[in-house]
């Protein structure tokens, strides 16, 4: 059985990072920036006061010398409350390191987290500065967006390269921009699922 499956999400985000797959919650801001991924995991479910709970992460570990990790964040990992703080976020992510949460992937970096993400029926999606013009219609192909947090992520022959425009944002203001184009297109994209299942 698939840890994720098609049906239980819209969309999801595999964050790439070079950092180490360790967080110290007293000092969130090192070298590695691994705060940029605890902000983005912030974005990608809380992009208001309740958690979102039709979408997925999986965050990448690829630091240079060292096996891979891969660790797969689903709604039921978090607390349906609202977290804003990196503090809060950095222990729930210490939680999955230490496997009493969600899912550790060890071994797993980002080529084999591409293919498995299109093994369960999702379309990884590259988002670069210098990518093809994004389109709405992407939102309803089962998208993975793959994106960069503290280095852009590689190409990949499988995984289209798309942007948002020639301007330079944020890793979290990319997960807000498409979290908030599936928040106003969501009756249409349900009306799409409801069609697709038959």
């Amino acid at each position: 059985m698939y840890p994720v499956k098609t049906s239980e999400y819209s969309h999801g985000f595999l964050l790439y990072t070079r950092a180490t797959p360790h967080v110290d919650v007293k000092r969130l801001v090192t070298r590695e920036r691994i705060d940029i991924v605890l902000r983005a995991l912030i974005a990608i479910f809380y992009p208001g006061p309740e958690r979102l709970d039709n979408v997925f992460a999986v965050v990448v570990h690829e630091p240079e010398g060292q096996v891979p990790v891969s660790l797969l964040f689903t709604p039921k990992c978090l607390p349906r409350e609202q977290i804003v703080e990196q503090k809060v976020m950095a222990l729930k992510y210490l939680e999955v390191l230490g496997r009493r949460r969600c899912k550790i992937l060890p071994g797993i970096g980002y080529w084999e987290a591409i293919e498995m993400l299109r093994g369960w029926g999702f379309n990884p999606v590259i988002l670069l500065e210098k990518g093809k013009p994004f389109t709405r219609s992407i939102l309803w192909c089962k998208p993975v967006f793959v994106i960069g947090t503290n280095v852009d992520p590689p190409l990949h022959p499988q995984a289209k390269p798309y942007s948002l425009g020639r301007t330079s944002y944020l890793t979290t203001q990319v997960i807000a921009y498409i979290n908030l184009l599936y928040l106003l297109n969501k009756s249409t994209l349900e009306h799409v699922m409801r069609v697709k299942s038959g």
